[in-house]
């Protein structure tokens, strides 16, 4: 994934948004190498605005990400949906 944005925009200039679920929580490796290039603007949300999986146990986690790279990030939560295991991550955005 991240080779695929570098030989698309090198210099990572680009507005870029990118996201799904990786199945990694933060300070995972995976999560460290996407926060070296990217932001997360769910990063110091509280439990309940940032967790994207829940379980039967109701163990959670935060396994879904959506990533910045020259977008501002206005506002950040997640929806639940009732048919899913998963909630949706959600931003606000503003490209000025």
């Amino acid at each position: 994934m991240f080779s695929l944005i570098a030989a698309n925009d090198p210099q990572l200039a680009a507005r870029t948004i990118f996201g799904g679920t990786f199945y990694n929580t933060p300070g995972s490796d995976v999560y460290n190498k996407a926060a070296a290039y990217f932001s997360d603007p769910f990063t110091g949300l509280a439990a309940e605005k940032a967790i994207t999986w829940r379980l039967i146990n109701n163990v959670t986690s935060r396994v879904d990400y959506l990533w910045l790279r020259n977008v501002t990030a206005l506002s950040a939560g997640v929806s639940e949906l009732q048919a899913s295991t998963h909630n949706m991550p959600v931003l606000e955005i503003s490209l000025k």
